[in-house]
């Protein structure tokens, strides 16, 4: 098997925990990984998305000493080799993806204890800090994200 890709049933764990995490959140005001139809997902990162209170979300998150992830803070758009360069783009998707999503605590031995850990303190920042499911019925969903 190649090294490089995960053993059968370290995707099989990842997936569990992630249909785990899906059940926990899926009342809640945000966008979480969809896996279509008859596809499977490794899980290597399980990321949502929260409509403007992303940082706040992180800072709670980080309180309850629970890790999350933010990827490209800046879009590639913006970055400042591409704008140097006189590249301009419009990409609402991109910007709204760059500003919302965080990575949640994702790995093959992740425990019963620490999952439960995450999903509290998750549901804790994000009803503490959002708005309402009504947000997130506008605008197509993103980056394997879906509004649920």
């Amino acid at each position: 098997m190649d090294p490089a890709l995960p053993e059968p049933g370290d995707a099989r764990a990842a997936s569990a925990i992630a249909a785990r995490y899906n059940s926990a959140f899926a009342d809640l005001p945000i966008r979480t990984p969809l896996t279509l139809g008859d596809r499977s997902h490794v899980f290597h990162q399980y990321t949502i998305a929260v409509d403007g209170s992303r940082d706040e979300i992180v800072g709670d998150l980080a309180e309850a000493g629970v890790g999350s992830a933010t990827h490209y803070r800046i879009p590639v758009h913006r970055q400042p080799y591409v704008v140097e360069r006189g590249i301009t783009a419009s990409l609402p998707m991109t910007d709204r993806a760059s500003r919302d999503t965080l990575s949640l605590p994702m790995f093959p031995g992740l425990t019963d204890g620490d999952q439960a850990t995450v999903i509290a303190a998750v549901r804790a920042a994000v009803q503490g800090r959002t708005p309402g499911r009504a947000m997130l019925a506008e605008g197509p969903a993103f980056d394997g994200a879906a509004a649920r």
